[in-house]
């Protein structure tokens, strides 16, 4: 069953009730027609619908599916309908977990059962974010103060080799309850691939994040800036409020689609310990766009941009227009908010994400993608500013997170002493810059 197939929220307005298991069976019979499937669909109901999670014993699935159940651990499968509540329960998304990078377009009765006992979920909680890193610790302090300002609860982060010793803050952020570390041990190479596994991996083994109605997927380098509200900025939350189930025509609105303002790095060498905010005030609009969803209607991914919604269902801008799903942008739409890019920040940061896996775009790309633009002037509130210097200095007082974050920084200088030793980074920005046709700000 393909995953945008309407049979699917037809399934989950079924449900896994007991007194529905009847239905569901016959439903599932319709749909999977294979000797293979109907050999096991009674043990995976009883596991599924009954609780008897030792019938998964029973069953011996082959291709995806199977590695789909062999990914189900122990730990997984005895809590295949537990919501969270609250509760933190050990999860990772280890190698055995690679062949979601290869995309769950069509489902097997395994993978189905398993979305409809996440779907049974009920969420408490509002608003999450769900991001996919690697060695970026330098920044994250600000990243998560401001959208802590902007109404998001928690933070559901997956980290892959990490370079910078970063991993002990975020071991620390998650012992004092900020966000829900995910470590990603894999062989996947490809950062798109391994953005699919993540974001696979969220949908289909982490009940964790199912307390939330919606989920922002986004990176570090973005700050969803709306322009009413507070005296400094809009409520994400306060937003959500106002967006409709549905629209004119009964489809159902499963997520807002943002623009991205791309943001001038001004040609700046070295990093500073300013704000984002403060560091870059340039910006060009953008079609690009990150998405926050209904987590309940997304049911696997493309690129990270924007999330496949079940059969029926649309994607909108701020506005409330839809927008194509099937493409990575949008019309710019800025009139609600933005969403602020700093893709390549200072020469510094932008080698330091050069030498961690996108060695597919030459140096040459800071001047091309960053500074071939003037922009124009994009700035946020002082009292803005002020905000997020404090909630960061609230999360610094958190136990435990000053002396990792102090780790973090030094790991960065030491990393920037050590490429002048071997590249000479101030001479390789000059010549960069020289054979670069760019436009100073």
């Amino acid at each position: 069953m393909h995953q945008l197939s309407k049979d699917i929220p037809r399934l989950v307005s079924i449900g896994l009730s007991r007194d529905r298991r009847q239905l569901l069976q016959e439903s599932l019979r319709g749909i999977f027609h294979n000797d293979y499937a109907m050999r096991y669909l009674v043990p995976l109901l009883d596991a599924v619908v009954d609780g008897h999670v030792g019938a998964l014993d029973t069953v011996v699935p082959r291709g995806f599916d199977g590695l789909f159940l062999a990914a189900l651990s122990d730990s997984i499968r005895e809590r295949l309908k537990a919501p969270w509540h609250g509760r933190r329960l050990p999860v990772n998304a280890d190698k055995g977990f690679d062949f979601l990078c290869l995309g769950c377009h069509e489902w097997g009765l395994i993978q189905t059962l398993n979305f409809l006992s996440r779907a049974a979920c009920r969420p408490s909680r509002k608003l999450a974010m769900l991001t996919s890193i690697r060695s970026e610790g330098i920044n994250l302090l600000e990243w998560i103060a401001y959208h802590r300002l902007a109404g998001v609860e928690h933070f559901f982060v997956y980290a892959n080799d990490n370079e910078d010793d970063s991993d002990e803050l975020l071991r620390t952020l998650e012992r004092n309850g900020i966000i829900t570390y995910i470590p990603n041990e894999t062989v996947v190479r490809g950062v798109y691939q391994i953005q699919s596994k993540v974001f696979e991996h969220a949908i289909h083994f982490l009940p964790e994040i199912r307390d939330f109605e919606w989920v922002f997927f986004a990176d570090p380098d973005e700050f969803l800036i709306l322009q009413s509200g507070t005296e400094a900025c809009g409520t994400i939350t306060d937003y959500l409020d106002k967006v409709p189930a549905s629209d004119s025509t009964g489809a159902l609105v499963s997520g807002v689609c943002w623009n991205w303002k791309w943001f001038n790095n001004e040609a700046v060498l070295k990093r500073s310990d300013q704000l984002n905010f403060e560091r870059f005030k340039r910006s060009k609009p953008d079609r690009h766009v990150k998405t926050v969803a209904r987590f309940r209607d997304v049911v696997g991914f493309g690129l990270s941009h924007k999330p496949r919604v079940m059969g029926g269902s649309i994607l909108v801008n701020p506005v409330f227009q839809p927008v194509d799903l099937n493409s990575v942008g949008a019309d710019p739409e800025y009139s609600v908010g933005q969403l602020n890019h700093y893709w390549s920040r200072s020469f510094e940061e932008f080698a330091a994400k050069h030498a961690r896996g996108r060695g597919d775009r030459d140096f040459s790309q800071f001047f091309v993608w960053g500074n071939q633009f003037m922009g124009t002037p994009d700035e946020v509130p002082e009292a803005l500013i002020v905000r997020v210097r404090g909630e960061i200095e609230r999360l610094i007082n958190l136990d435990g997170v000053e002396l990792a974050h102090e780790i973090v920084r030094r790991a960065f200088d030491r990393w920037v002493c050590d490429a002048n030793s071997r590249l000479n980074i101030g001479q390789l920005f000059e010549e960069t810059k020289t054979a670069s046709t760019i436009k100073t700000v």
